[in-house]
């Protein structure tokens, strides 16, 4: 195999393993950040989930700009109080990104 191509097939290979690496990094930031409240299965079955009153995740029905406005700004209930810390200044947009896909991941067919 000529050098050229051997570079241009680890090129392909390396970008089809960052996939790989994409769904890892997701899991390992919804555990981080969200299974405590939503559960590592995100069904909110946590006593966090119950303070705070999270959301079942496998119910959910929320718009991917939602889903991302609520992790970058967290969530307030009507009287002011954080139900859910902001994440946008702790978090790269890549991985508030990769937390929409985890979060949608927990989703009923």
């Amino acid at each position: 195999m000529k050098p050229s191509h051997l570079t241009a097939l680890v090129g392909v290979l390396l970008v089809a393993g960052a996939g790989f690496a994409s769904a890892a990094d997701s899991t390992a930031l919804f555990k981080q950040h969200s299974a405590l409240c939503h559960g590592k299965d995100g069904k909110a079955n946590t006593p966090a989930a119950k303070k705070f009153g999270a959301k079942d995740l496998s119910l959910s029905k929320t718009e991917d700009a939602e889903i991302t406005r609520q992790i970058r700004e967290g969530k307030r209930d009507d009287k002011g109080k954080q139900l859910m810390p902001p994440f946008g200044e702790k978090l790269l947009a890549e991985d508030i990104t990769a937390l929409v896909g985890a979060v949608k991941a927990f989703r009923q067919p």
